[in-house]
């Protein structure tokens, strides 16, 4: 495999290509979108009812399809055009939403059908985030990957800022069922965008990858072919593991509106910009990760920047004081933005192309697993030990489990310029 110099890339440069240029106008209309229905539903629900039983429901029913469809979502996709996936995933979004909204403005509020279309949108949001991830390595060059991963997540972070005050002033202005349609419109404004790609450059596969399959290999042969996959590739079987662990400590994500009250006697106008802070952070993190070039040594450089993530949730406790708070909040969320892009761009460099939409999918399947159970336990920290000892636990375990990763000698070597992944076990001595 070829090395990849990343020093000669600049963000200029990378939206002259058309193709991701689209891509990124797509992806971030399509998370405004996304930011829009968020605070719509979850306002729309609570003043229907007053529930807020209903409003932890409908964040359930809004995760569990992701959990249980994620892996399936990844074979589905290495199996069909990822760009027509994309466009039918966006066609399906911007239907459930004008449906729902038609239904709102003659029938009024229905709790069956609102959550119906949550489980809908959630489904088919899996299959478009799984295909556009698995798509990009197509759309841009090996030495752009991190860049183009950064880009997308500052437009994720800008989507946010613009969507959820946006949102909440459709339904001040419009009302929710015009609400709706404006977040209908913003999935078929993506699907355009999606539809204007082309794509032509067709990666490699990696080393000992064998292209071959059998001639009518069934969708549930393929889900385990992924699973055999990640089996044999050492180093991105501890990465996965690591995640679905330091996911199930990431509570203290939930309880920054309990630590802003109680540290740090504040409103919600505070918590509001300590989640602010942390945005801006991931979206500088983003951006600036190319310009570091973690990825020349991925193996040591993820571990080192997941470590550093857990010390600012650490120093929210111990100094709680606000100006110190926001700093903490911007650091922890730009150490993450420079894992997840560092991570997801030299996955995207070294996984075999037709395997990588089911790579990313059991990833995302099994890294998040553990964040309902997380939650729980750590309201359950924070009852019965307070939240000190919850905020000491969650960073001091990210800090130990990441820096434990570089005992490995397959993870300090996963992903360095000029190799392929982990050549444990070839994927072509389990095909089916």
């Amino acid at each position: 495999m070829p090395k990849v110099d990343p020093t000669g890339v600049t963000l200029p440069n990378l939206f002259r290509n058309r193709n991701f240029r689209y891509l990124w106008i797509g992806n971030t209309t399509s998370a405004t979108g996304f930011f829009v229905m968020t605070v719509i539903f979850d306002w729309y629900i609570y003043a229907a009812t007053h529930d807020t039983l209903l409003l932890a429901t409908l964040g359930v029913v809004e995760f569990v399809p992701m959990l249980v469809l994620g892996v399936l979502a990844g074979a589905f996709v290495d199996r069909h055009d990822r760009r027509r996936v994309m466009i039918a995933a966006d066609i399906v979004r911007a239907s459930s939403l004008a449906a729902l909204a038609v239904y709102i403005l003659f029938w009024g509020f229905d709790t069956v059908v609102l959550l119906t279309t949550v489980v809908v949108i959630s489904a088919v949001s899996t299959l478009f985030e799984t295909a556009s991830d698995a798509l990009l390595p197509s759309l841009v060059t090996d030495a752009e990957l991190p860049a183009a991963n950064g880009a997308l997540t500052a437009g994720g972070t800008v989507a946010q800022f613009v969507g959820s005050p946006l949102g909440g002033a459709l339904i001040l202005l419009l009302g929710v069922s015009s609400g709706l349609i404006f977040n209908s419109l913003t999935y078929a404004f993506s699907a355009l965008c999606v539809t204007l790609l082309s794509v032509s450059r067709h990666r490699q596969s990696a080393p000992g990858d064998s292209k071959g399959k059998s001639e009518d290999p069934s969708f549930l042969s393929d889900v385990a072919e992924g699973f055999r996959y990640l089996r044999s590739q050492r180093a991105l079987l501890l990465l996965t593991l690591t995640t679905m662990v330091i996911n199930f400590f990431s509570f203290y994500n939930l309880y920054i509106v309990v630590y802003s009250t109680t540290y740090l006697d504040q409103g919600p106008a505070t918590y509001g910009i300590l989640l602010g802070t942390s945005a801006v952070g991931a979206a500088v993190g983003g951006l600036l990760s190319h310009r570091l070039a973690l990825e020349r040594a991925p193996g040591l450089s993820v571990p080192i920047a997941w470590a550093l993530s857990g010390l600012p949730i650490i120093l929210l406790v111990l100094a709680p004081l606000l100006p110190l708070a926001l700093a903490c909040m911007f650091a922890d969320g730009f150490a993450g933005a420079l894992v997840n892009v560092t991570f997801i761009s030299v996955v995207q460099r070294t996984v075999p192309d037709r395997m990588l939409g089911r790579y990313l999918s059991i990833n995302q399947s099994v890294g998040y697993s553990l964040i309902p159970a997380g939650i729980v336990a750590g309201g359950l920290l924070i009852v019965y030990f307070g939240l000190f000892a919850a905020f000491v636990v969650a960073g001091a375990i990210t800090f130990l489990l990441s820096l434990s990763l570089l005992i490995s000698s397959e993870v300090r070597a996963w992903g360095r310029m000029g190799l392929g992944p982990t050549p444990t076990s070839s994927i072509s001595n389990h095909s089916n």
